[in-house]
């Protein structure tokens, strides 16, 4: 795409320049900059970069999703920490009905609802950071109950097991 003087051509420098050029798009670039700005949108490049930043290393098994929520635990933290931005915290990451939290003297509960097992590891090291070491933390996850399936037909319900009912995600 570039043309450039035949002199220039014999020093290693220059040809690496204008091949490197030839890769480069900068509408793309600037388009995936944009995206990059959000986590919520964030291209895997961004993705990418901001694990590094945070020292996250991304498991084999986890998606996109799984690498985002993970980054949004680290830009959320701040402190001093309270029940009010533990509450806080885990709306934003679990949704606003996506747990339980109950605070006692020397226990805190926090039940995560069921939507995706990998971000129940994350939200207890999570737990882990801010909460006080003198607290026992009691973290479960909130599986399906009696109400929740009341719903389903017996035809719908009959191909899996207990376990299977029990803690997947039924839409």
């Amino acid at each position: 795409m570039f043309e450039y003087p035949e002199v220039l051509k014999s020093t290693k420098e220059f040809p690496a320049i204008y091949n490197m050029n030839d890769k480069i798009n900068p509408a793309k670039d600037a388009e995936n900059l944009e995206q990059d700005l959000f986590i919520g949108t964030a291209t895997l490049d961004g993705i990418g970069r901001r694990e590094k930043e945070y020292g996250i290393v991304p498991k084999d098994t986890d998606d996109v999703e799984d690498r985002r929520f993970r980054i949004m635990e680290k830009e959320n933290g701040r402190l001093p920490y309270t029940i009010r931005t533990l509450r806080k915290k885990l709306e934003t990451l679990c949704g606003e009905n996506g747990f339980y939290l109950k605070a006692e003297q020397e226990k805190i509960t926090v039940k995560i609802a069921l939507g995706r097992k990998a971000m129940f590891e994350t939200v207890c090291k999570m737990l882990d950071e801010i909460i006080p070491l003198n607290l026992l933390i009691d973290a479960t996850i909130l599986f399906n109950t009696y109400e929740m399936m009341s719903g389903k037909t017996h035809g719908e319900l009959a191909n899996r097991t207990y376990e299977q009912i029990r803690t997947e995600v039924f839409k």
